[in-house]
């Protein structure tokens, strides 16, 4: 009977080494997917926060680009204003050019009619 007893104790205490091994297991196994789980938040996290900076830049060149399109569009037009404005005055300088030789011509007349006249007189 002693004999029979040792051998149960034996066996129950291989049957709890047994246990203890399985949940030791366990243990490892938990431990294992919550890091991996942790890991994984971390590596979702970093890529939403790339995802975001891209996002941020991606605007922000948009946000330059627009401003670089209008001010080339400022500038087209004061250019284009400022040449219309030397057309015109290039225009009207010309017309009173013209307008000043007729204007010379005009009031030389009534001397030019004297001294034609003036030998007829004789």
């Amino acid at each position: 009977q002693a004999q029979s007893i040792v051998r149960e104790r034996t066996k129950q205490q291989q049957v709890e080494e047994s246990v203890k091994l399985e949940i030791a297991d366990q243990i490892v196994e938990r431990t294992k997917k919550e890091k991996e789980g942790e890991s994984l938040a971390v590596l979702l996290a970093q890529q939403n926060e790339a995802k975001a900076i891209t996002v941020l830049a991606d605007a922000d060149a948009g946000k330059i680009r627009a401003l670089g399109e209008a001010e080339a569009d400022v500038i087209r037009m004061k250019g284009e204003a400022e040449a219309k404005v030397l057309e015109t005055k290039a225009k009207a300088y010309k017309e009173y050019g013209e307008a000043a030789v007729v204007q010379m011509i005009v009031d030389q007349l009534p001397s030019l009619a004297e001294k034609i006249a003036a030998p007829l007189s004789q």
